[in-house]
């Protein structure tokens, strides 16, 4: 038996990342909070769009048909909707996310929401519960 280390083949690393992006058939951009000032010092919050990310948009209805039942007859106030990001990926708690593409189909508009939860790491994914966002922000 031989003392070699085995290194994965880059082909091979290429064929999981494809099959974790078919994993991910959404696409979001992570919005990151900045607090400005306008000319007289009064602070405003802007969010600063960044580049496109592979996800997974699951509302309670997706949730529901994967086996995942939550308060099901209840009325008791939930919100089940999250997004699974790859591994390594940072959200911190006050940003918005924008979702731009489900199933590989661009939205118009796009959907945004607001970070609802602290990050989970899963085992194939980090997993962060949304909310949804009232009002409109500027592409």
């Amino acid at each position: 038996m031989s003392n070699q280390t085995q290194v994965f083949h880059s082909g091979l690393w290429s064929k999981l990342r494809g099959v974790q992006l078919l994993a991910l058939p959404d696409r979001c951009r992570i919005m990151d909070l900045e607090e400005t000032y306008d000319d007289i010092n009064n602070a405003a919050e802007d969010y600063n769009t960044g580049g496109m990310v592979a996800c997974r948009f699951f509302t309670g209805e997706s949730i529901a048909a994967q086996g995942y039942e939550i308060l099901a007859q209840s009325e008791i106030p939930r919100n089940s909707t999250w997004l699974a990001l790859p591994l390594g990926t940072v959200v911190a708690t006050t940003a918005r996310i924008r979702i731009t593409h489900r199933q590989n189909e661009a939205i118009t508009p796009a959907e945004d929401y607001e970070v609802a939860s602290p990050v989970v790491r899963g085992t194939t994914a980090v997993i962060v519960r949304l909310r949804p966002v009232d009002d409109y922000i500027n592409p």
